[in-house]
């Protein structure tokens, strides 16, 4: 089997080491002659890894090839293969998450480098934990949640140095140096900074010490000690040009002639920031491009050349527009990642009031075995004395119970039946809202929401006349939403068959699902059967497979990826569904089915 290695982001610079086209080549030709679907999946990780974040488009590309090459072939399912097949899932997800977090796509990567972590911690597989790990915390902190960012990097330091991970411990002591920095613990930064260091210039981990060296000389700058800040700098430029890395050498080098800038030397400043916008322009990092123009304006300016600086204010006009929506979406995810922090800190409480009242459980029981047979002699007399009269008040009060029971039953009973005729009622009036609307969007705007009411109301119509509020016929209730929604419908000629026992499901649960499948049978009466060549046809299948529960979506039509292009309500209100389920969704097709749509969840 093929070793598959894991992305790790980092704070600072990120380097990609020499051309890797020929090991790129000699991976895509032995991709072509291999038949498994496994070495398949794990070449795929290995090219996406090879291809480093200069080609993220192709990082992409192939880490969801691996993926699918696991699941469309049912790779999970077999057990001689499963864990090698959960590998190749873990590791694409968290090379997404690294390319969505070298794109900006903050929120993406969180998803992806989550659901890495939750296979790896299943596995039991601790160094690909710790470093995903360190790639979360690196998401908190471009997020500026330092404090959650410091919660993951300790985590991943902990493991990392169980298992004596000489490099992953400089990962993980770089990327907490850059907190105690944004916390203006700056001795602590230091420390940890050089520390960092120390490991990677005993592994020779070139990358790593330009990273570190040009963090360190950063730290400086913060404080305004300017000679220690480009001797670090300088030093971390030599490496970059060493390892010929177009962004860094723009990175380090932009840092410096900032420097050069703040002591005067106004030509080296210069020949510095004009080094680093070509390199910058040779990666199209955006990023970089923005920081040259920016020291570069203020060289020109020094020198009194205002035509070439109010050319570089021009170029940071127009690069800053790029970004402008990155932080946007950085902003949006502050409060779902402050969300978490606090998740986190309830976890923690909980855990603390657990141990203690253990502690004090513990202590009571102690005091209770002391006693214990003066305790049982007294309970045993007293119980004999009473048991007569409370057999009594009990059967007394189960008659009670009952009839109250009963009532309730009833009263639980009837509110059902309201709520069934207050949805009717709704529906009926935006059915009479519908005759005055000549409009065919607007009109398919009210028939979909009276669909989607039908599909929450025929719960409560099934509640009613069964008389029992615990579970439901999953057959019982698909009948009833089909054969109102085909009646909504124009297409006489369409076929909606149903595969289902008798499965009882939560009531709780039909409610999604009556709304997904009036979502997807919606969509594919709208867009997917646009052509009369082939009979449209569609089914319908809920299937018992131990403690969960597979609902599947079928039709004929042009199928998902022609018919819909772009998210719609429609889907979001499906992804939201598939949510409340906790279930898992595919988007798939089989032979003889364009549209093939799998959602698994619990019982």
């Amino acid at each position: 089997m093929l070793k598959l290695i894991l992305f790790i982001s980092c704070v600072g610079l990120s380097f990609l080491s020499l051309s890797q086209s020929d090991r790129i080549d000699s991976l895509k030709r032995v991709l072509i002659k291999t038949k498994s679907h496994l070495t398949k999946g794990e070449i795929c990780i290995q090219l996406s890894e090879a291809f480093g974040n200069q080609h993220l488009d192709s990082v992409l590309l192939y880490s969801t090839k691996a993926e699918q090459y696991v699941r469309e072939n049912n790779l999970l399912d077999k057990k001689s293969i499963k864990k090698e097949a959960t590998n190749v899932i873990a590791a694409a997800y968290n090379n997404m998450g690294f390319a969505y977090s070298v794109q900006g796509k903050l929120s993406e990567a969180l998803k992806f480098h989550r659901k890495s972590l939750k296979l790896w911690e299943a596995a039991g597989n601790n160094e690909n934990s710790s470093m995903v790990m360190n790639n979360i915390g690196v998401l908190y902190r471009n997020a500026g949640d330092f404090t959650m960012a410091k919660v993951y990097y300790d985590k991943a330091l902990e493991v990392l140095k169980k298992q004596k991970d000489t490099l992953g411990i400089a990962l993980c002591l770089n990327n907490l140096g850059g907190i105690y920095k944004e916390q203006k613990n700056y001795k602590k930064s230091l420390e940890s900074y050089e520390v960092a260091l120390k490991y990677r210039t005993l592994k020779n981990d070139q990358n790593g010490r330009a990273v570190t060296l040009n963090n360190i000389g950063a730290l400086y700058k913060t404080q305004n000690n300017l000679d220690s800040a480009a001797h670090y700098f300088e030093q971390s430029l030599e490496l970059v040009k060493e390892l010929n890395f177009a962004r860094g050498i723009s990175h380090a080098s932009c840092n410096l002639g900032g420097i050069r800038f703040q002591q005067g030397k106004i030509n080296l400043a210069k020949e510095l920031g004009e080094l680093s916008l070509e390199t910058a322009n040779q990666a199209n990092s955006t990023a970089n491009i923005i920081q040259s123009v920016e020291l570069l304006s203020k060289v020109y300016a020094a020198m009194g050349d205002w035509k070439n600086a109010s050319k570089m204010q021009a170029l940071f006009i127009k690069h800053s527009e790029i970004n402008k929506q990155e932080e946007f979406n950085r902003e949006l995810i502050k409060s779902e990642f402050q969300s978490e922090y606090e998740k986190q800190v309830a976890i923690n409480k909980k855990e603390t009031e657990r141990k203690l009242a253990e502690k004090s459980l513990n202590s009571r029981i102690r005091n209770y075995l002391l006693g214990g047979s003066i305790l049982f002699l007294i309970i045993f007399i007293v119980f004999a004395i009473i048991l007569k009269k409370r057999l009594k008040i009990v059967k007394e009060q189960k008659k009670i119970i009952e009839k109250q029971n009963n009532e309730r039953k009833g009263m639980l009973q009837e509110i059902h039946h309201r709520v069934k005729n207050n949805f009717q009622i709704i529906s009926s009036l935006l059915r009479l809202q519908t005759q005055n609307e000549n409009n065919p969007l607007v009109y398919d705007a009210f028939q979909g929401a009276i669909n989607r009411i039908h599909a929450m109301s025929v719960v409560h119509e099934i509640i009613y006349k069964q008389g029992s509020f615990q579970n439901m016929s999953a057959k019982v209730y698909l009948e009833l939403l089909i054969k109102n929604l085909k009646e909504s419908l124009s297409k006489e000629n369409l076929i909606i068959e149903i595969e289902a026992f008798d499965n009882e499901l939560e009531m709780d649960q039909f409610i999604p699902i009556g709304i997904i499948i009036n979502e997807l049978i919606t969509n594919s009466y709208q867009h997917a059967f646009q052509s009369d060549e082939v009979e449209p046809k569609i089914v319908i299948s809920i299937m018992n497979y131990g403690n969960k529960v597979q609902l599947m979506y079928k039709d004929n039509g042009i199928g998902f990826s022609n018919n819909q292009k772009e998210s719609s309500f429609g889907m979001d209100l499906i992804q939201t569904m598939v949510e409340q389920l906790s279930a898992e969704i595919d988007n798939s097709s089989q032979e003889g089915w364009n549209t093939v749509f799998t959602i698994q969840f619990e019982k």
